[in-house]
């Protein structure tokens, strides 16, 4: 296992690439050859034989799909530079990923494809913008769509549009540069429309990104991962799990345990829980659920020489012997189950073996991605006895251009420690904030000759007067340095809301269409 791991970039509209963008196009030539040359099988049929398939079948449903975007592009016979990234609100440091592929397949004569994970769950489509009032910075955050949580994306349509009706005219204002109200109605307009329209959510924010990838000239094709998940690829992945759940599960948690042990990650959720296998029962690394219905784990029971799906405690299927036995039986009874209203669907790892293998000669991850996939590297080696090919990762770290306050940690937490001091231990700081004073001395005196009594009694009823006592001299000691306490308070809150507005002024995770386009038109630049 390697160590090293992709770190967010620091500073103002810095990027990541890695490897250096200069390699890349010997990366994608590297992985094509190492792929070519592949010589096992997935459930028992060739690599080779069922990615040059699945490629065919992703570029022609991938071109339809874009097609019905918007997007007019044919699809032509090409090595394949890919990413991904669930629906939603973008940020320049995720659409970036579409930018470099778009690069990259035009330097090298590829097709590029985005892949959208519609079988993720909604994550926040919430359409934020910093809000300046007073020399205070707040986030104004609206609604866009509603969705159903844990019910995947592709089962969902949108909402209607009411929570859009009124987004442009409560955030257009809040921009103080052209393009980015140019850029922001246009992506709002088309989430609208697409909401009136009820299409379906996945299709409601990739048109309105794909709209905007148009006017900057992006090219990539655009696939739902869920029509991936019927090709003759992804069913004899899975089929190929199923048959050896067992050991996939043993490799998988292996790896996962080699990676926390690597990085000292000691949460059991971190990076990604681990699959459960008791006797009889292995959990899989995907997801099933029935039409319309939530996402539950998956797992089988081992039933004679067959299996017995399991969509959490609820069976959902089974394969039999032979039809675990023979790729093209296992592949009918799949489909059958998927006929019935049953839908699989990957987990992350899973997802990126098929992306990385079948789909793709070379896949652009964002860094969280690139991190958890130092697992699926391993479980590619363990499992499918192949080096497997190399990826790529980006990000980008864009700031809005808004004056930000200067603002010293350090200080703040100085000046809290201050306050805190004068607070609650007055008697360590009168001295020097009320010096050469008879009254403040006296009281220091009796304080010291009143601790002292205290430590020499052992008298209950004594010690709680002396108790009551040193309240009495603290609260005096207490009133000599209010004022000083209050000045200090006031510096911590100035301080306290400059950082909350340099933080709301340096997020990166707006939504890309909010930043002026010469700020990422210069972070877009790849030469």
């Amino acid at each position: 296992m390697r160590f090293h791991t992709y770190h967010l970039p620091e500073g103002r509209n810095v990027r990541l690439i890695e490897p250096p963008l200069e390699d890349l196009p010997r990366l994608l030539h590297d992985n094509r050859r190492r792929l070519a040359a592949a010589s096992f099988g997935v459930a028992g049929v060739p690599l080779a034989q069922v990615a040059a398939k699945a490629r065919e079948r992703c570029l022609a449903e991938a071109a339809a799909y874009s097609r019905a975007l918007g997007r007019q592009i044919a699809a032509q016979p090409a090595a394949i530079v890919a990413t991904g990234h669930q629906p939603g609100i973008h940020h320049p440091g995720v659409w970036i990923k579409n930018h470099l592929v778009d690069h990259l397949a035009r330097a090298t004569g590829s097709c590029g494809l985005n892949i959208i994970l519609d079988s993720d769950v909604p994550g926040d489509l919430l359409f934020r913008v910093p809000r300046i009032t007073d020399g205070d910075a707040t986030v104004d955050a609206s609604q866009t769509v509603a969705a159903k949580a844990g019910v995947a994306v592709e089962e969902q349509r949108a909402s209607p549009a009411e929570y859009l009706e009124e987004l442009p005219r409560r955030v257009l204002p809040l921009l103080p540069w052209e393009s980015s109200r140019r850029a922001t109605a246009r992506y709002l307009g088309r989430l609208l429309e697409g909401a009136r329209a009820g299409r379906p959510l996945r299709d409601v924010f990739a048109g309105a990104r794909v709209a905007l990838e148009q006017d900057w000239g992006l090219r990539n094709l655009e696939l739902p991962y869920s029509a991936a998940c019927g090709f003759d690829s992804f069913q004899l992945l899975v089929l190929e799990i199923i048959r050896r759940a067992e050991e996939f599960a043993a490799i998988y948690n292996e790896q996962l345990a080699a990676y926390r042990t690597a990085f000292k990650v000691r949460g059991k959720a971190n990076p990604l829980p681990a699959l459960a296998a008791e006797p009889g029962s292995v959990e899989l690394p995907l997801w099933a659920w029935r039409a319309g219905g939530e996402r539950r784990p998956a797992s089988v029971a081992r039933r004679g020489g067959g299996v017995v799906l399991q969509m959490g405690d609820e069976p959902a299927g089974e394969l039999s012997a032979s039809e675990l036995a023979d790729a093209a039986a296992g592949m009918a009874a799949l489909r059958r189950l998927a006929a019935s209203g049953l839908r699989i669907r990957s987990k992350a790892i899973v997802t990126t073996i098929h992306l990385r293998l079948f789909l793709s000669d070379l896949f652009i991850h964002g860094i969280g991605g690139g991190n958890y996939d130092i697992i699926t590297d391993g479980i590619i080696r363990e499992f499918f006895r192949f080096e497997p090919p190399a990826y790529a990762v980006t990000t980008a770290n864009a700031s809005l251009p808004l004056d930000r306050p200067e603002v010293d940690t350090a200080a703040l937490r100085n000046a809290e420690d201050d306050a805190r001091r004068i607070r609650h231990a007055p008697h360590k700081v009168v001295r020097k904030l009320v010096p050469d004073d008879a009254e403040v001395e006296a009281l220091l005196c009796e304080r010291r000759g009143l601790l002292e009594r205290q430590s020499r009694t052992a008298e209950r009823r004594e010690k709680k007067r002396l108790f009551e006592s040193l309240k009495r001299v603290d609260a005096v000691l207490r009133g000599r340095v209010e004022t000083f306490y209050e000045e200090k308070a006031g510096e911590v809150a100035r301080l306290r809301r400059a950082l909350h507005r340099d933080r709301v002024l340096a997020d990166r995770s707006y939504p890309f269409c909010i930043y002026p386009e010469e700020i990422l038109r210069e972070l877009y630049d790849f030469g």
